[in-house]
């Protein structure tokens, strides 16, 4: 079942610029009953002498073809998925033009036409054909919903193109699709939390956002308490060991022996691992909640094991972050401040940047500072206490984490007795001579020594 919606032609003035004399016969916009969410609307067009392009961008489409160009679009480049995309196209012919724009409609939704000929909507296909005749220019605009899934990169062309009876090819016009949403992830060591942080494009956060989650190795995990089977082939130490329920695994290869069927489960050709098959289920990753009211969550359920991850936020709406891709690392550094440093900066005249590392379970960190003519007045009223900001930071060794505290209001030339706190565990008392430089300036070595491993920005050893 098809309807017709007849539209009336008429002239168009752009900037004193006169195109007279289109079409005076009624032309169609058609589309599908079938497809209800396309309303296409009937555009009335008075008839009188004149009428100006209401739509933005469309006089820049028009000097363009003053350049001898016989057809032109404008649109923005990039837009957000889930949001609407206004595609503005234009040609100018002296007997007739005709063309079919074309689109995925698997990524965009048209939810108006407005032509000035008639053309054909084929909404499922992604088609929309468009024809016209007279001399003039002849202008149109389809307006598109991004759907929430989509992106990257999505193409529109306008195909089979034919000017005053001879072929034509035009610019397939890109457009650039950002995620409708943003996602955060921190804390990526064994056996450590990950805190997932999901935001909309205006930095709110996202209530009730899941998590898609692939490895590139399938994960497996113990149903129950069950035992493994540890081969070392032709040795004899081959033998069972116990591990508890919920123990993640990654899935290798799976066999059959005698006793039944198994999963390779170490990856290791000298010494294998197997899990019974019956003992062990895929990885749920269901199971990992969805965000608060904040955007915010926190699981364990990622770094269960080391290896690569990758991870995608979806809203209940359907909309969906950028995939992050990391790798699950070992946690390394200690439970008290290690690897102290120091750096300045121009920025904040009598102060001093302070580093320090932990072990990345470590919370909360601090320094405190003194006028080191009287070690003990860090007991007294005297002590400055300036709190640390921190984050986690990684290499190919490991994750560790990173906190600076910036002590201010020091007088430069007078040296300070300082200590570092981490989880309520000390360093030792140590002392530095204020200053004011630069970061272009060379560093003293004022600190202990930095130790393997480190994260710290500068090497500095104690004077």
């Amino acid at each position: 079942m098809k309807r017709l919606i007849g539209i009336s032609m008429v002239s168009v003035l752009l900037f004193g610029v006169h195109y007279s004399s289109l079409f005076a016969t009624d032309t169609f916009i058609r589309s599908d009953d079938e497809v209800s969410t396309l309303d296409v609307k009937m555009i009335e067009h008075q008839q009188h002498s004149t009428r100006t392009i209401q739509h933005p961008g469309q006089l820049e489409l028009e000097k363009n073809l003053e350049a001898d160009q016989s057809f032109d679009w404008r649109t923005d480049h990039e837009v957000t998925a889930g949001q609407l995309l206004t595609v503005h196209f234009v040609f100018e012919s002296n007997d007739q033009a005709s063309g079919t724009l074309t689109y995925n409609a698997d990524q965009l939704k048209l939810q108006d036409v407005d032509l000035s000929r008639h053309g054909d909507v084929e909404q499922k296909k992604g088609l929309l054909s468009i024809e016209v005749s007279d001399e003039g220019v002849h202008s149109g605009v389809a307006t598109f919903l991004v759907k929430e899934d989509v992106i990257g990169t999505i193409d529109i062309s306008m195909e089979e193109l034919v000017i005053d009876h001879k072929s034509h090819e035009s610019d397939v016009l890109k457009v650039n699709v950002v995620p409708g949403l943003h996602l955060e992830v921190e804390g990526r060591s064994v056996g450590h939390e990950t805190e997932i942080v999901v935001t909309d494009e205006n930095g709110n956060g996202v209530k009730g956002a899941s998590l898609h989650v692939e490895t590139e190795i399938p994960r497996v995990q113990t149903k129950e308490a069950t035992s493994l089977y540890h081969d070392l082939h032709e040795q004899q130490e081959s033998h069972w060991f116990p591990v508890g329920p919920n123990t993640q695994y990654y899935a290798y290869e799976e066999t059959v022996t005698g006793d039944g069927e198994f999963i390779e489960i170490s990856g290791n050709e000298q010494a294998k691992t197997y899990l019974k098959k019956s003992d062990a289920e895929p990885v749920d990753w269901s199971e990992i909640p969805v965000t608060d009211e904040k955007g915010y969550l926190v699981t364990r359920m990622l770094t269960a094991i080391e290896g690569d991850v990758s991870i995608q936020a979806v809203a209940p709406d359907g909309r969906k972050s950028e995939v992050w891709e990391g790798e699950i690392v070992k946690a390394i550094g200690d439970d008290q401040p290690e690897n102290i440093t120091f750096d300045w900066y121009n920025e904040h005249p009598n102060s001093q940047f302070i580093h320090f590392e932990a072990h990345p379970g470590t919370e909360s960190g601090f320094i405190e500072v003194v006028e080191k003519r009287d070690p003990e007045k860090f007991y007294s009223a005297a002590t400055k206490r300036y709190d640390a900001s921190t984050k986690l930071v990684y290499d190919e060794h490991g994750e560790k984490r990173l906190y600076t505290s910036l002590a201010t209001e020091l007088e430069p030339g007078t040296t300070y007795a300082y200590r570092v706190n981490v989880d309520g565990t000390w360093s030792e008392a140590l002392s530095f001579v204020a200053t004011n430089r630069s970061r272009e300036t060379k560093e003293e070595q004022l600190s202990t020594v930095k130790k393997p491993n480190s994260f710290l920005p500068y090497y500095f050893k104690e004077s």
